[in-house]
């Protein structure tokens, strides 16, 4: 019973996880289509600036990330360089 608990509280972390990672995901994703936008190509004046302030809240922040010691809160390929799918840990989808 008490097995159950625990891998009950340890499938409850890897979805918690796996969660995170999605969502860092998807933040990642928008990020870059900001850095994308070509701010010469934009006309209306408010929409300009504010794209312009959203990539410079964009690069303060990973320049801040890149700065901590533990750089959990963004992704990159490297982060899934050791990953094998055949070695298990990932549940069925």
């Amino acid at each position: 019973m008490e097995n159950e608990s625990v891998m009950r509280h340890q499938l409850m972390m890897l979805q918690a996880e796996n969660e995170r990672t999605k969502l860092q995901l998807r933040q990642e994703r928008q990020e870059k289509k900001f850095m994308e936008v070509d701010l010469n190509s934009i006309v209306d004046q408010a929409d300009r600036e504010y794209f312009r302030r959203k990539k410079k809240e964009i690069i303060e922040r990973k320049a801040r990330a890149s700065q901590t010691p533990d750089n959990s809160s963004t992704l990159n390929h490297d982060d899934f360089s050791s990953f094998d799918p055949f070695a298990g840990g990932l549940g069925d989808y």
